[in-house]
């Protein structure tokens, strides 16, 4: 009777262990969802930092936020970053790289305004070059019908930033574009638009002093360029009656022998030229380009470019228009 009762004690042991057993058949795997849900976070150590890339160039590690990048060429890179914490004291941080990453340079662009350090991506607009001058444009937000603006400037290839001008009372609206080069004269133009009672407009500005002071553009600029006076008095005729969309005075500046499908472009649209790139040789006697920057009346908003080439005809010794693109 005993040993019955001890065998019988003994299997309902056995059977209460087996009952028990948590493990798994080793060919039985908890679900990948399963698992991740009900595994507590594993934190590594991350011992490999992974820059941010832009188009192949690796961007600097800062604990800033960046609201501006772009690059040059193969190797010349720029960001802007806004510091933690940013002030007037802290102000930007811009970098620079001439080794397609490997290497950044940083300097301070020292803002003056609260706002100025506060900018993000929507507000900052820059015209950066690898040699001569470079420049950055800061926006606020518009309150009422004032968006400030200023306009920061560098003649060291951004080693030095220096504050250029105050263009909010010279700008109207909202800056959307801006194109600085370098000519001997310093031009540059930008693109601004604002809301007016029904509906919105844009105009364009230009600065012939290196940013100090801007006034909207015209064909007059284009005397101002370097170069034979009388060729670039012809272009600025050509662009006036374009616009005036006077057939026979734009046909009286061609050479002889241009093909109609030259000003089929006028018939058809409206232009508005918005800027001018300086001429391509300014040798008195050999021909040059002058391209004009233009929008017409058709709503995508596209802006193109239009190349008027003129050269002195040996048999009246006058300027004409002999190439158009």
């Amino acid at each position: 009777m005993k040993l019955c009762l001890i065998i019988q004690t003994l299997i309902l042991s056995a059977i209460l262990a087996a009952g028990c057993d948590h493990s798994k058949p080793q060919n039985e795997q908890t679900p990948a969802s399963m698992a991740i849900i009900s595994q507590d976070p594993i934190e590594t150590p991350d011992t490999t930092s992974t820059p941010v890339v832009l188009s192949g160039f690796p961007m600097p590690l800062t604990s800033g936020n960046r609201i501006f990048f772009t690059y040059e060429g193969d190797l010349t890179g720029w960001t802007v970053d806004r510091p933690p914490n940013a002030s007037v004291r802290t102000g930007l941080q811009v970098y620079r790289t001439d080794t397609h990453g490997v290497n950044w340079n940083s300097n301070q662009l020292p803002i003056e305004q609260a706002w100025e350090a506060e900018v993000d991506q929507d507000h900052i607009l820059a015209s950066l070059h690898q040699n001569g001058s470079s420049w950055l444009l800061l926006q606020s937000e518009p309150k009422g019908d004032i968006t400030q603006k200023t306009l920061y400037l560098s003649e060291d290839g951004g080693t030095t930033w220096t504050f250029n001008s105050d263009l909010t009372s010279s700008i109207s609206g909202f800056v959307n574009s801006m194109m600085v080069q370098e000519d001997g004269i310093r031009f540059g133009t930008v693109r601004s638009d604002f809301i007016k009672e029904k509906g919105s407009d844009t105009v364009y500005y230009e600065t012939i002093d290196n940013g100090s002071s801007w006034h909207l553009f015209n064909t007059a600029s284009i005397l101002r360029f370097h170069g034979n006076p009388a060729a670039l008095d012809i272009i600025k005729r050509f662009a006036d009656h374009w616009l005036a969309q006077d057939e026979q005075k734009v046909r009286e500046l061609f050479v002889e022998g241009a093909s109609e499908s030259w000003i089929e472009p006028m018939k058809k649209h409206k232009y508005t030229f918005i800027g001018a790139y300086p001429p391509t040789n300014e040798d008195k006697q050999a021909p040059f380009c002058v391209g004009l920057r233009y929008q017409i009346d058709v709503k995508d908003d596209s802006v193109g470019t239009m190349a008027i080439c003129v050269r002195k005809q040996q048999s009246s010794n006058e300027w004409r228009v002999y190439m158009f693109d």
